[in-house]
């Protein structure tokens, strides 16, 4: 049976797919997203630092300078908190209920 460049490029498209599906787990995604936290937050120093020359010439762009940088990186962090704290919960509602005494562990009320 002769194969169309259809059929092969919809085998290839399959193949890909699938792979790609393997491949990026949730725990892959997580650590991507820590990852792209943690550059944000080196390129917010580099940045204050390259900046640093001009605004310590001055009170107030030094304090702008400052309070920027860090409520820049605060926010990253809470962004990058936010998503360890839905792991988290995706990770215990996804585990099995043991002996049908909840998820807390406490004996279910059975008045």
């Amino acid at each position: 049976m002769r194969t169309t460049q259809a059929d092969q490029m919809r085998d290839m498209d399959l193949f890909t797919s699938n792979r790609t599906e393997a491949l990026v787990t949730s725990s892959a995604i997580h650590k991507l997203k820590g990852a792209g936290y943690l550059i944000s937050t080196v390129s917010v120093l580099l940045l204050a630092f390259v900046s640093w020359q001009h605004a310590k010439e001055s009170v107030a762009l030094t304090a702008c300078l400052l309070v920027g940088a860090l409520a820049s990186i605060i926010g990253m962090f809470c962004r990058w908190l936010t998503y360890e704290i839905e792991k988290r919960q995706t990770a215990r509602s996804a585990s099995p209920d043991i002996a049908g005494l909840g998820r807390s562990g406490q004996v279910p009320d059975l008045e």
